[in-house]
């Protein structure tokens, strides 16, 4: 069994009421990856704003990386997750500011990071910098929707616990990204309720709204995930646009 250095039991999937949803950003990204034709097998891998491992767990259920390297800029997070990959190598650092070189590793994958940032287009740049073949991204999706909530209380606009605005991404804007880069890009919206249910009714109610609601409308989903892959693409041709 897993333990920090405290001796203290860490355990990623303990309550099926919570995984279940938890679990679904990750389903995603691989079936966004297999239309993309790409695998993380035997890849060198960086798992930018580790936290606890989470991230690494669950990638690692789906494929095999060759090496992993974890960054985090909290010691206290990073310590989580050096407790259960310890073979693998960490480093602290602010991800808008890494001390890697260009193309680094192959691929670069963050998960609810990028929005806890001061400056998180920025760090996505630094992030796209560092990865050979792609960056590939798990956020908040921005839409109508969410700033509703946001008005009713039932989402937050600022992050207290971790002082922070909560940056949220939208297709149009990553779509403006990968445009001025000339780059291929893959994205998906969905829904994933964060609610952990309290018993197995509730958890069957909050699974069939989800399904549900990633039947009717996934485009306003709270989760956008997303792969700028680092191809470069011809310029449009402005007289085959004009005749469209």
């Amino acid at each position: 069994m897993n333990k920090d250095s405290n001796g203290n039991r860490f355990i990623y999937e303990n309550n099926h009421y919570h995984d279940y949803f938890r679990v679904i950003p990750f389903l995603r990204v691989r079936k966004m990856l297999d239309k993309a034709k790409i695998t993380l097998d035997n890849k060198r891998i960086l798992i930018a704003g580790c936290g606890c491992g989470i991230d690494a767990h669950y990638l690692k259920k789906f494929y095999k990386p060759g090496s992993v390297c974890f960054t985090d800029i909290e010691a206290i997070a990073m310590e989580k997750s050096r407790s259960v990959f310890f073979y693998e190598s960490f480093v602290l650092v602010n991800n808008e500011q890494l001390a890697f070189k260009d193309n680094a590793f192959d691929y670069v994958f963050v998960a609810a990071s990028l929005h806890h940032l001061r400056e998180p287009v920025r760090g996505l740049y630094e992030l796209l910098r560092v990865a050979r073949h792609a960056l590939i991204v798990i956020e908040p999706n921005d839409t109508w929707l969410t700033r509703i909530f946001e008005k009713l209380g039932f989402a937050q606009e600022y992050e207290v616990e971790h002082g922070n605005y909560v940056y949220r991404f939208d297709k149009r804007g990553v779509s403006k990204i990968n445009k001025a880069l000339f780059f291929r890009c893959y994205v998906d919206r969905f829904f994933s309720i964060h609610r952990v249910a309290k018993d197995k009714i509730e958890f069957m109610v909050l699974k069939l709204l989800n399904s549900v609601a990633n039947i009717i409308y996934p485009a306003l989903g709270n989760y956008i995930v997303f792969a700028i892959i680092k191809e470069k693409q011809s310029v449009p041709d402005k007289t085959k646009m004009n005749e469209k």
